[in-house]
């Protein structure tokens, strides 16, 4: 009886060194941002994911192995061919495929380490890598991936692992989900050629520095309501067709990028836009601060849709993306190219450039120098356009407005210029008198928006020469539609002469750019200096 006890005890105690669960709700296990949602399933805590690419990562010390304890009953059902797949690294290790069981006999065990040093930290990570689209994969759960915890040995804990800084979210199609990015796909009864850890997604959130929450499902887009997961606008604030990921309106953390390659699955036109520019609008509530970031899918399908977005959205941290360098091999034809198995899905190394154009061109974007000044004809003619120059600092272009407050577009509407020049017409005629205001902001090539620099102008009595200043009394606003030669450049003023030389006017001001023999527009008010005519308050700018 005693030998009995023992042995008993020496079960109880071996089993106990095997008995360690970490729940799914420590705080030592990262999950990926905006991707899980806490639940109850199958009588207890779990952690749902409804798309491929969500992760998870956590540090193990003090335990010789590590197993992912998995919701049983979720895949319960399913045809062994729409058993989803997941991956797993350590320590920076090759992944391992797993395919999750169809039981229905509570939680399981996967087992993805059994001789971890106990001396060190070792860092796990494991990636959602596919699943069937099928299964109603947005309203229903056998798709979805249910995490209940970590099981270590006795002894064993969990520590936070390293983490990016930035946060990051992106929205796509099959594209973005990884469909064929590791060989040919045929049919979604074969998920081996679909990984979503291999997608553009982790290559920009890696070159941004970021974590990421990754929402990409075959079919889907703006507008197209054939698939599994309805369009865009409405799911991008939610966790499933359950569940809301806001809180108090919010998206909680706040990201630093939101990315969108939505349009492949659309057809072009009117109600595309009209979906796209009211999703935006959507969003920026709920992230103020973050940069929404409108990518081309990389056969550049859509561009002109695309620009006239970005164009028109009114929404002056957003971005847009054109991966043109990539659109003759990555298509939307059938044929197999050297980045794609299929002519329309990137393969990995097609997604790798994908990615990394997309991420450089952000950067880019980010980096971009603000205008510093802005020179205004601080006089414009009555019933003319309002002009304005400007240090000429975008690798891009420009957008100027017209207004009667500082930043406003009530008189005229953002209107995209490519050189350090406009001229601007108000919708109504603007008489003698009136102040506007001339806004010009910088956009980059990448379609990022600098901040905005605003001057007041003031509409005067236009002249047509030199003359007709010359006999103007003094205190008239002019705006002289006659072009001047620089003839004398001082430090507190300049003499301009007309082509004849046989007018000539002091300009006073300090005017550093301007040299003998360039042209010059004026604009000022008539006055008197030394006992001759002269210009002062004005703007003696070289003609363009």
């Amino acid at each position: 009886m005693k030998r009995i006890l023992i042995i008993a005890a020496l079960i109880a105690a071996c089993s106990s060194l095997w008995a360690a669960v970490v729940p799914c709700t420590d705080s030592n296990i990262y999950f990926s941002p905006y991707t899980w949602k806490s639940t109850e399933f199958d009588g207890g805590s779990a952690m749902e994911a409804t798309f491929p690419g969500s992760y998870i990562k956590f540090n193990v010390t003090g335990s010789a192995k590590a197993e992912l304890i998995v919701c049983g009953k979720a895949q319960y059902g399913l045809t062994d061919a729409a058993r989803p797949h997941i991956e797993y690294s350590i320590d920076g290790g090759p992944f391992t495929d797993y395919r999750l069981l169809t039981t229905q006999d509570g939680d399981y065990k996967i087992t993805m380490a059994t001789s971890l040093s106990n001396s060190v930290a070792h860092t796990i990570i494991v990636y959602f890598r596919s699943a069937h689209l099928g299964y109603d994969r947005w309203a229903g759960t056998q798709s979805h991936l249910f995490i209940r915890g970590i099981g270590l040995n006795n002894g064993g804990t969990l520590s936070r692992p390293a983490l990016r800084p930035g946060l990051l979210m992106g929205f796509g199609d099959s594209i973005t989900e990884g469909v064929g990015v590791d060989s040919y796909f045929s049919t979604w009864d074969d998920l081996t050629p679909n990984n979503a850890r291999h997608t553009w997604i982790p290559f920009v959130a890696a070159a941004l520095d970021c974590e990421y929450g990754q929402f990409g499902s075959g079919g889907q887009g703006m507008i197209n309501t054939a698939m599994a997961v309805p369009p865009l606008p409405q799911t991008w604030n939610k966790y499933d067709a359950d569940t809301s990921r806001l809180v108090d309106g919010k998206l909680v953390p706040q990201p630093d990028y939101i990315l969108c390659a939505m349009g492949t699955n659309d057809t072009t036109g009117g109600s595309f836009r009209t979906a796209y520019i009211n999703w935006i609008k959507a969003v920026r509530p709920a992230a103020p601060d973050a940069k929404i970031v409108i990518v081309m899918p990389p056969s550049g399908y859509h561009r002109d849709d695309l620009t006239y977005i970005f164009r028109n959205c009114g929404d002056d941290n957003t971005i847009l993306i054109d991966t043109e360098e990539l659109n003759g091999m990555i298509t939307v034809n059938t044929a197999a190219t050297g980045m794609t198995y299929d002519g329309v899905h990137p393969n990995e190394y097609g997604q790798a450039m994908y990615g990394i154009s997309v991420a450089s061109k952000i950067n880019a974007a980010s980096q971009m120098r603000d205008i510093s000044w802005i020179t205004p004809y601080r006089y414009a003619p009555a019933g003319g356009a309002a002009e304005a120059v400007w240090e000429d600092v975008s690798p891009g272009g420009y957008e100027c407005c017209l207004g009667l407050t500082s930043g406003s577009n009530a008189l005229c509407d953002w209107t995209y210029v490519d050189e350090p020049y406009c001229a601007l017409m108000p919708k109504s005629r603007m008489s003698a008198g009136r102040n506007v205001y001339l806004t010009v902001r910088p956009v980059s090539r990448t379609g990022y928006k600098g901040p905005s620099v605003t001057a007041m102008i003031t509409y005067a009595n236009p002249m047509a020469t030199l003359d007709d200043v010359m006999t103007a009394s003094n205190g008239k606003t002019f705006y002289l539609e006659e072009l001047l030669n620089v003839t004398g450049v001082f430090s507190d003023c300049v003499f301009v002469e007309n082509d004849s030389r046989t007018r000539g006017i002091k300009v006073i001001g300090s005017f550093t750019d301007l040299t003998v023999g360039d042209t010059v527009k004026v604009t000022g008010k008539t006055a008197s200096s030394d006992g001759t005519r002269a210009v002062t308050g004005g703007s003696c700018i070289k003609a363009e």
